[in-house]
């Protein structure tokens, strides 16, 4: 990964062009797709089911496939990402209550009405391949997610040590650079001096 290759420069400055120029709102400075919700932003780049809760909440009119999806680039070549729930029980917990939070798990979290609801509520698809029975992923709005689910890498692949901490200094320096304090090239070169000198070292 290089943060100062001249793709990574153009994507900030795309960014920062939009955002001077009145194409997105102020509210790209949060994480979160509300400025989509409330009919401020044409679209929002994140996870499929962000468009499944805007045609719950009547974004764009009433529909059930108001809102609709497309694969980020080269999807169709390498597949898609995908979020998966981890359940952690700690090593200091007491041994009954360990094996209690297995029987919780075991009988309520893994059972098939959960995977059910979360598809009919959220739109989120199930993380196991057995839960995929009797669901209507079939539709238009999860049939696309499953052409590209079934194109991605057979093994999970974890995001590589330091990606919270990059990311957080990325997005700063994205922010920084579109309100003008700094030029994209300086975005992009900010951002990899803190991956050299503070992440790196720590790996």
């Amino acid at each position: 990964m290089d943060d100062t290759s001249d793709h990574a420069v153009e994507l900030v400055q795309f960014l920062v062009d939009a955002y001077q120029s009145g194409y997105v709102p102020d509210s790209v400075f949060t994480s979160k797709p509300n400025s989509y919700y409330a009919g401020v932003s044409a679209q929002y780049i994140g996870w499929a089911c962000r468009a499944f809760e805007a045609n719950k909440k009547g974004v764009g009119g009433e529909g059930k496939n108001v809102n609709k999806i497309a694969p980020i680039l080269n999807a169709d070549k390498h597949g898609t990402l995908m979020d998966v729930q981890f359940y952690l029980i700690p090593k200091c917990a007491p041994e009954n209550a360990k094996k209690l939070a297995k029987v919780f798990l075991k009988e309520q979290l893994l059972q098939p009405w959960v995977d059910k609801w979360n598809l009919e509520n959220y739109g989120k698809l199930p993380n196991r391949i057995e839960a995929f029975e009797g669901l209507p992923v079939d539709e238009p709005f999860y049939k696309l997610q499953m052409e590209y689910f079934n194109k991605s890498p057979p093994k999970m692949k974890f995001m590589y040590r330091g990606y919270q901490e990059h990311a957080v200094e990325y997005i700063k320096n994205i922010q920084r650079a579109m309100k003008g304090e700094i030029t994209a090239e300086e975005a992009c070169k900010e951002t990899a001096k803190y991956w050299e000198e503070q992440i790196k070292p720590h790996l």
